[in-house]
Formats: C-alpha cells, sequence, structure tokens
C-alpha cells in the first residue's frame, strides 16, 4: 500500500459545532462611532480565511445602493485571535447608521459553518 492510499483512506475530522460571533466592537446599537474607526469581529473559533471573500457587507442601513454595491473595505484575518478587521475605504458618513453582515457560507477551520452575523450602530461627527 502506497501513502497516498493511505491518505484517501484516512477519515476526515469531523467538523465542531457552528461558529459563532463572540465579540465586535461596535456593538449593537452604539451611537457616535468613529468615521474611520476600524470594525472587529472575533469567532468562537478559527475560520477558514478564504471562505469570508464577499461575505463581509459593509452598508448605510435603508439606503438601497450600498444593498446591492456595499461600501468598499478591507477586511483582515487575525489568526492569533480568530478574529477579522474591517477597515471601510473612506470614512463612514456622518450621523448615518451603517450595517455590518457576515453572510451564510463562511467556513470555520473546521469545516463547520458560522451562522450568519449582523451589527448595526450609528456613526458620529468625527
Amino acid at each position: 500500500v502506497c501513502s497516498s492510499d493511505l491518505a484517501e483512506q484516512a477519515p476526515k475530522p469531523a467538523a465542531g459545532p457552528p461558529g459563532e460571533v463572540v465579540f465586535s466592537s461596535p456593538t449593537e446599537g452604539e451611537t457616535g462611532v468613529g468615521r474611520g474607526s476600524p470594525l472587529r469581529v472575533q469567532f468562537s473559533r478559527g475560520v477558514d480565511p478564504a471562505s469570508l471573500d464577499a461575505r463581509v457587507v459593509l452598508g448605510y442601513l435603508g439606503d438601497p445602493s450600498t444593498e446591492t454595491m456595499p461600501l468598499a473595505s478591507r477586511v483582515s484575518y487575525d489568526v492569533g485571535n480568530h478574529a477579522i478587521e474591517i477597515r471601510p475605504a473612506a470614512p463612514l458618513d456622518p450621523f448615518k447608521t451603517v450595517r455590518l453582515r457576515i453572510l451564510e457560507g463562511v467556513k470555520m477551520f473546521d469545516g463547520a459553518p458560522l451562522a450568519p452575523w449582523t451589527v448595526t450602530f450609528s456613526v458620529g461627527d468625527r
């Protein structure tokens, strides 16, 4: 038996329970969030970074244009903290309500799904 045959026969590790968000900054309903503040979301365990592509969506609540074309942002993943940081490409509009969504399809490192998640907050004037 060659080693590649053994690899094909080895059972795959079972996926754990669905992942979840355990912390975010800003928090739900927070007001006065800085226009250029980075947004942070921490998960219950490691995420498959490739599964985040196009599934972290930032937009203004009630603005249909950001529903179809989300605000441009950069998402980076911190392996050690099981967290992402979202930096909008431009400062957020003052006094607007923002919704950050993590859509279905994000996978944990073990293949388990991450439950879809949303946080809504309001931007201040600075």
